[in-house]
């Protein structure tokens, strides 16, 4: 479980400009969620968000017999959780 956050992956082209420019898009909406994240007041006090980014490869799979879910598995997942 990853807790109370969201996760996002995106499946690219092979190449590096087709990385810079998916990473490009990563990063814009990483700074949309900052600037709505300060001017939200959670209690008073302006809401925080965390993210991290990473890449690398992943391994998928649907888990469970009667709830199915979709699941990632790799060292990319674990050390983008931890940013």
């Amino acid at each position: 479980t990853i807790g109370d956050c969201y996760m996002c992956v995106a499946f690219t082209e092979d190449g590096v400009e087709a990385q810079r420019r998916a990473l490009g898009r990563v990063l814009a909406v990483a700074d949309a969620m900052h600037d709505i994240a300060a001017r939200t007041l959670l209690e008073g006090e302006p809401m925080s968000v965390r993210v991290g980014v990473h890449t690398g490869l992943v391994l998928t799979g649907i888990i469970g017999k009667t709830k199915f879910a979709f699941d990632l598995w790799g060292d990319a997942v674990n050390v983008a959780s931890r940013m």
